[in-house]
Order: structure tokens, then sequence, then C-alpha cells
């Protein structure tokens, strides 16, 4: 049989092979794609969680519902789980949830250190890495340095891993490889202003960010996604829109500023984005106009613009989402 990942590995008894097609696991057994989708706001905060299967574009149907309604969470996860870290209700949360790939309500998994939305995440398939966001809003918005990682597999609170180069957020989305998790764009301290910085951390090693480049631009409200050898980000922008339909990449391994990948479907901020080791796709967001409910594709290993995917069960910005099948795993 084909060697899968997560908790179906190594030789079966009946009951193994009868947990396997209760949680419906075959998909993930070889390698499927899902991204779940979970949290926002749309005329009031979400806790509703939608997912896709990457292999096939289309609309996105509805999956379960997180543990309570919120915007600005921070997602990563494993093959066969997805974590869902703070956010706000309005009010901001330390909570994680998470999920099987599979079907189903949201649980509890423990908490993050501080209390943070809008904020970046990477993964190896072993630990989950929480980095930045934004922790008030009054009378601005003011950024934290926090570095926090958990184990994937169990559940409790985080460890501290080290801080970012320096503090900022809103910026969410896993760009990472097997052993590096990198942090886009994003705005700083100490007064809501735009940035460029990217910074990197080697996920099996407890430390500080290193400097890794700049964007094309300062901005803040976009998101990211990857491959294991490529890192997109896309959209947000520069005060005062916020918005753009711009993205950019840059190469994983090595450091370097970012460069022009192609454009979104539509000026958009405050999206979210997540990808296998082929496809990546941002979704949702606020347009000038609306929440938005569009999904975009692309192909990682091409530059190029986005194509449409589909369409969210429900328009709404601040959401977060990660993929059951991420290059970063392997």
């Amino acid at each position: 049989m084909p060697t899968p990942g997560g908790p179906y590995s190594g030789i079966w008894n009946i009951r193994d092979t009868s947990k396997f097609i209760q949680d419906n696991a075959w998909p993930f057994f070889f390698g499927a794609s899902r991204v779940v989708m979970g949290g926002g706001r749309n005329s009031g905060v979400q806790n509703i969680i939608d997912f896709v299967d990457l292999s096939s574009a289309g609309n996105a149907t509805d999956f379960g519902d997180l543990t309570a309604a919120r915007q600005g969470p921070s997602s990563t996860g494993s093959r066969t789980r997805a974590l869902f870290a703070g956010g706000a209700t309005p009010t901001r949360v330390n909570t994680i949830d998470f999920v099987q790939f599979t079907l189903g309500n949201a649980i509890d998994f423990g908490d993050i250190s501080n209390t943070v939305r809008d904020f970046g995440a990477c993964t190896n398939g072993t630990r989950g890495i929480f980095a930045g966001g934004s922790y008030t809003s009054s009378p601005v918005n003011k950024f934290e340095n926090v570095i926090q990682f958990c184990v994937i597999a169990s559940t409790g609170n985080t460890n501290d891993f080290g801080d970012l180069t320096t503090s900022r957020g809103p910026n969410n989305g896993n760009m990472c490889s097997t052993t590096r998790g990198v942090f886009g764009f994003g705005g700083t301290n100490p007064s809501n202003g735009d940035a460029n910085v990217i910074d990197f951390i080697t996920m099996a090693s407890a430390g500080n960010a290193t400097d890794f480049g700049d964007a094309t631009s300062n901005k803040q409200q976009g998101s990211c996604l990857s491959s294991s050898t490529r890192g997109v980000m896309g959209g947000g922008g520069s005060s005062p829109s916020r918005k753009s339909n711009v993205m950019e990449f840059i190469t994983v391994a090595s450091t370097g500023n970012a460069t022009d990948f192609g454009d979104l479907t539509q000026d958009i901020g405050l999206l979210c984005g997540s990808a296998d080791d082929t496809k990546g796709i941002f979704f949702g967001g606020l347009s000038p106009s609306a929440y938005s409910n569009v999904i975009d594709q692309i192909t990682i290993a091409s530059t190029g613009n986005a194509t449409d995917f589909g369409d969210l069960t429900l328009g709404r910005d601040a959401a977060s989402g990660t993929c059951s099948n991420m290059g970063a795993f392997g």
C-alpha cells in the first residue's frame, strides 16, 4: 500500500481499517489537497468553516463551525489536522481550535500566549508556528513581535519560540519549506504604518527571526501561500485603501527581495491564501465595494495572473485557512 501521512501509517488491523473508513480518510491517505477556511467577517463575525479540494475548481462547501465566531484568526496544520488560533470576537482572544480534515465542528486545542488577530503562521507538519499580530486597535493598531509554537499532534498551549525582527501585522497565511518558515510584509508599530519587511526562521530550532529581504512596496492586509520552494504574497496595499491586485514571490530557500508574480482578479485586502505544492488559492477579503466571496487560483511554479476557482459559501474578509497537503510536509 502507499505510505500515508498522519495517524494511518504502519500495519493495520481490523479496528484501524474501520477507523480509516469511518474518518472518510481515503482522500488524505492518497495525498488529496483539502483547504479548510474558517472565521471571518460579513456584517458580523462568523464561525463558519468552508472547504475546497484543490484538484477540482468549484465553489466551497460547508465543513462545520469554529467553537466561536471570530475574525482574523491564523491557521496552520499537518496532513490530518488544521488549527485556527487567535482572532477577535470582536474582542481579541487567545483560543486555538482544531479540526480533522474530515467534516465536523472544531474543538478546543489550547491557547496562544497572547490575545492577537491577523498574524502569520508556518508549519513543517509537526510544529505549528505563529508570529506577530495586532493586540489592540485603540487608539491605533499596535503589533506584536512574538513568535510561538505548538506541537500539532497533541493538544495544549503554545511555547515561546523567539521574536520577529520588528513587531508587525496584519498579514496571514503560510510560507514554508520543510525546514524554513517565512513571514511576509505587514503593518508596523508605532503608528499602524505599512511595511515591506520579510523575515525567516528555521522551524526546528527556536530563536529569533532573521531578515530575509523586502516586499516590492510597503503594505499590509495581504496574505501569502507557498509550495515547498516558492512563496507568493498577494493583495493588501498601502494606506489609505490597503487593497491591490498585486502578487509577488520569493524563493523560500534563499534570501532576497520579492519579485512580481502577476495579478489577482480584483483589488483586495484582508484576504487569505493557502496551497499545496502545486496550486495556490487566495480567497475572500474586502474589495473596494463589498465583502468578497471570490476564490482565485494560481500555479505556483509559473508566474502569471490568477484565474477564477469558485466562490466561498459566504463573502467575508479576515478569514484564514490551511491545506492538508502543503509542500512543507515533504
